[in-house]
């Protein structure tokens, strides 16, 4: 009944859709139509050195966010489409209870583009306004910089903490009056979101803007985010390389809905959760999907994910959408409606009035912009290929720098240890339990503190992405297991007593987040979502200490069943009974899997100059399943939380 209902609500849209209805063509300004050339979207990080260009998009943007919020082109507005009130927008009439958005679904990057175009297209218009005002001595330079303006992207992966323009309050940039301080509008926006828009009354429904991990008196904890994304920082850039030089399959890149095949559970859509779980932190807007795109960081990080999936596309130009039941469901469907590439984007449509799908949103020409690492004009389909490939070795996989002797704190809290037990055997974390080690007089907390003294380009230093063998713990949740969104942190050795710290603890491997509504999970329903923590690097800073001989599963296996931990913490703060997930404090099954694989790994040669390929990876070896080990309900805050 729900698939029929659906097409019924398709077909009327089609039949009564009206001339007035809003079009999306994308930002045609700065293209050439003879070569294809067309202006790329840039890192945030760059641009707000740019100048003019950055001055046209701050208050392009300001512009945008104080139309008038009824306007159905508002910032408001167009917000609203992602998810929260769950109304109908431009006439596009579904089923309610949700918004438009795509996730769960094989839909959810291409599903994005559209509607981050009409984003653009907004902002473009308002640049060019603005720049037409300025005086004439500067009125050229600003308007052909906003001819080719565009939205910036925040890639995390190269630099995970939050951009300096998002953190400030205000900005002084250069006016059509002058040099001023203004309102920075990337920080936070005016929701106020009230009864009669239809929004809920929820755990956000009391913040008229947009907060960040906010404290009890709603002030955003910046400082925390930064940490946490920090901390999670060598997973974020090696998830991201490893999609990009390993994932060929179109389905399992895309969404989280699906288990991968033939061992890894990596994916996009797991990956932008992670992203948005961190920057929201506890009750902020981008931890719950219908929030989130209230923020206006949010725009950055889907620009970014956009800019991901185009790169993909430009390696693996063969693979695409196929014929797949979703499995989240939406304004206009229900979940288990089946999914193709002719599917309707609901509710973008093109300059013929009809619906986007997969097809007419594949590439990024008819939209008007490309990203710095995707030049499609001039080239064949297998130069654009090597292009993108060194490209992405140059981002996320440059060479490291393990001749050079590095002092860390690490290291010399090993040597310092190793020469105070000369007497007593070596320690070996592969075959010493805590205990073991204790009584070495190895002192445990504080070597597994230093990792978190370990920077990313501490790992970068030692190739985490061109090692001989990957390690990695691929999960299995179930999303509605809880009555809130949830993470599931792991660690090396016990994690701080203080749960408020497991986000960014010393000792944190990574996070496995979950990306659910405010409003709560629904009752008796699974969802199973997968994803993906990397181990390759915490094991290569252990190893490169000398803690452990090699990184094999001789060697591998042991330390992990000896010190390998992982908490369960909803995005209240709250410690959750691990036995919530896997089904022990219930007696049924939960659907939590928490399984160890490995790979063997032909890294790129020290010498190879132009790095136009990607290291040759062998099949994955699984392991067993962890979570038969028992789990404790452990971790106390004193801080905003209390468990």
């Amino acid at each position: 009944m729900g698939a029929f209902r659906w097409k019924v609500l398709l077909l009327l849209n089609v039949l009564l859709g009206v001339a007035s209805a809003v079009t999306i063509s994308g930002v045609k300004g700065g293209v050439n139509f003879q070569t294809g050339e067309r202006p790329a979207r840039k890192d945030i990080n760059e641009l707000q050195w740019s100048g003019p260009e950055f001055d046209l998009y701050i208050q392009a943007l300001t512009a945008f966010q104080e139309e008038d919020r009824n306007d159905l082109l508002s910032f408001h507005k167009i917000a609203g489409i992602h998810g929260y009130p769950y109304v109908s927008w431009d006439g596009v009439e579904g089923l309610g209870g949700a918004g438009y958005c795509s996730h769960g679904s094989t839909l959810f990057p291409v599903w994005h583009r559209p509607y981050l175009a009409m984003y653009e297209e907004r902002i473009w218009r308002h640049a060019q306004s603005i720049a037409n005002s300025y005086p004439p001595t500067t009125r050229g330079t600003y308007q052909r910089a906003a001819l080719g303006l565009r939205i910036p992207y925040w890639d995390w992966a190269k630099d995970p903490e939050l951009p300096r323009s998002v953190i400030a309050p205000e900005f002084n940039i250069n006016t059509p009056q002058g040099m001023r301080t203004i309102r920075n509008p990337l920080y936070t926006y005016a929701v106020k979101p009230t009864a009669e828009e239809h929004f809920p009354n929820d755990l956000l429904f009391k913040y008229p803007n947009t907060v960040r991990n906010p404290n009890l008196e709603g002030v955003f904890q910046t400082e925390k985010i930064q940490r946490t994304l920090n901390a999670n920082g060598a997973l974020i850039r090696i998830n991201t390389y490893q999609l990009l030089a390993s994932e060929t399959n179109y389905t399992v890149f895309s969404t989280d809905s699906i288990k991968g095949q033939g061992g890894s559970n990596n994916n996009l859509e797991n990956l932008h959760g992670l992203i948005h779980g961190s920057v929201g932190g506890h009750e902020g807007h981008m931890t719950y999907t219908p929030w989130s795109s209230y923020d206006p960081i949010f725009w950055l990080h889907h620009t970014n994910i956009d800019r991901i999936f185009a790169m993909w596309q430009a390696l693996h130009p063969e693979s695409y959408v196929q014929p797949l039941p979703n499995a989240g469901g939406d304004f206009m469907k229900r979940p288990g409606t089946w999914e193709d590439s002719k599917t309707p984007l609901a509710p973008f449509r093109d300059a013929n009035n009809e619906f986007y799908n997969a097809e007419t949103s594949r590439s990024l020409r008819p939209f008007g912009y490309t990203y710095p690492e995707i030049k499609d004009w001039g080239v064949t389909p297998a130069q654009l290929s090597r292009n993108v490939r060194m490209a992405v070795n140059q981002l996320y996989n440059r060479p490291g720098d393990n001749n050079k002797k590095r002092s860390t704190a690490l290291t010399a809290r090993a040597a310092h240890h190793h020469a105070m037990i000369k007497h007593k055997r070596m320690p070996n974390l592969a075959e010493d339990t805590l205990d073991d080690l204790k009584k070495l007089n190895f002192k445990v907390k504080e070597f597994f503190e230093d990792l978190g003294k370990f920077s990313l380009t501490n790992f970068i230093n030692l190739s985490i992405n061109n090692l001989e063998k990957q390690w990695v713990i691929n999960i299995r949740a179930n999303k509605f297991a809880l009555p809130n969104a949830y993470n599931i942190h792991f660690f090396l050795s016990e994690p701080p007593e203080a749960s408020c710290d497991w986000p960014y603890a010393p000792n944190l491997i990574g996070t496995f987040a979950s990306f659910a509504s405010s409003a709560g999970s629904p009752a008796n329903t699974t969802r199973n979502m997968y994803g993906q923590i990397p181990l390759s690097h915490v094991l290569a800073v252990v190893w490169n200490s000398k803690m452990i001989l090699d990184l094999k599963d001789t060697t591998v296996l042991p330390l992990l069943e000896n010190h390998l931990e992982w908490r369960v913490q909803d995005m209240t703060g709250k410690v959750v009974d691990a036995g919530e997930l896997i089904g022990t404090s219930t007696g049924q099954s939960r659907g939590l899997e928490i399984m160890i694989a490995e790979r063997d790994v032909e890294p790129l040669a020290a010498d190879d100059k132009e790095r136009d390929h990607f290291p040759i990876l062998s099949d994955w070896t699984m392991f067993k399943d962890i979570t038969q080990k028992e789990k404790k309900k452990t971790g106390k805050c004193k801080a905003k939380y209390p468990v």
